[in-house]
């Protein structure tokens, strides 16, 4: 009898540390700069062999009932695109333990599709024909960040690299409200103006890290596009000048001192059921494949 085998990859959240929007392109995504850095909140996928049995994913944790565990999932979409790269391994099933909170801008699930691919890579017999970040930006924009090395500048539709800019200790407190904000209503919203290469503003990379986060341009078009949202984000800078990650709603509040963290920790738990403490990741995004015990 063959015994199953399995191998787990933690994904981490991402932080919008800042994103500006230059325009709207012709092809219906918008030309953004922003800054990805990666925190020490983690989803963890694991990749399974040898056991028919199981479902074909399986997922548990922190709103796991609205997750989807179909095709819709960015796992199994992942998995489809690199077989249809090329790739080639046995069948496998996957089992994802949530904790970052899904729709919050904090790109849980092209962190899980990114460790999908990055676990495929592990136990496959033939490599696919494009590399794991061309897959990865075609299945989303914010993919290719995850299979990076830490906080990079992005820009395109949020897919080409500009830039890497070294990261000092960055400690967050980090508060996801259970608002839902959609966001192609955000970019609707936002009434973008059509972008013109030739005449984009020119956004210089800063040479070092900064703790100032910000700005993040679609904050007026998240307030309008979801009033529950507003009415949070009015109580919330009340506590402190948070920022707003993504297109929300989770928001941050950069280079907190213990002192401070002892003080806003209540304070955001009262307005808030999910609020973390966390750091901010200097290396490889995606961090070690871990095989575990044959059983």
């Amino acid at each position: 009898m063959s015994r199953v085998r399995r191998w787990s990859l933690q994904s981490p959240a991402k932080l919008n540390w800042s994103l500006r929007v230059l325009g709207k392109r012709t092809d219906g995504f918008h030309q953004l700069h922003s800054l990805f850095v990666a925190a020490d909140l983690y989803d963890r996928l694991t990749l399974i062999l040898d056991a028919p049995h199981l479902p074909r994913l399986e997922v548990d944790g922190l709103g796991a009932e609205q997750i989807p565990q179909d095709e819709r999932n960015l796992v199994l979409q992942a998995e489809a695109a690199w077989r249809q790269a090329g790739g080639e391994a046995p069948a496998v099933s996957w089992h994802l333990y949530k904790r970052i909170p899904a729709a919050a801008g904090l790109g849980g699930g092209s962190g899980n599709a990114a460790a999908a691919l990055r676990l495929l890579q592990h136990v496959a017999t033939q490599e696919p024909q494009q590399s794991l970040v061309e897959i990865a930006a075609a299945l989303g924009s914010d993919i290719p960040f995850f299979l990076g090395n830490g906080p990079v500048f992005l820009g395109g539709r949020g897919e080409i690299i500009l830039g890497t800019i070294p990261l000092f200790p960055q400690r967050v407190i980090l508060v996801a409200p259970p608002i839902e904000v959609a966001t192609p209503s955000v970019f609707q919203a936002l009434a973008a103006p059509d972008y013109q290469e030739q005449t984009a503003p020119d956004l210089p990379l800063p040479s070092k890290w900064s703790s100032e986060a910000g700005p993040n341009d679609l904050l007026p078009a998240v307030l309008q596009a979801s009033p529950d949202f507003a009415q949070f984000w009015q109580k919330l800078q009340q506590i402190a000048p948070f920022h707003l990650s993504g297109s929300g709603g989770a928001c941050f509040l950069p280079q907190v001192s213990p002192q401070e963290s002892a003080r806003l920790l209540p304070q955001c738990q009262d307005l808030c059921d999910y609020v973390w403490k966390l750091s901010c990741l200097t290396g490889p995004v995606l961090g070690v494949v871990h095989e575990h015990p044959e059983s």
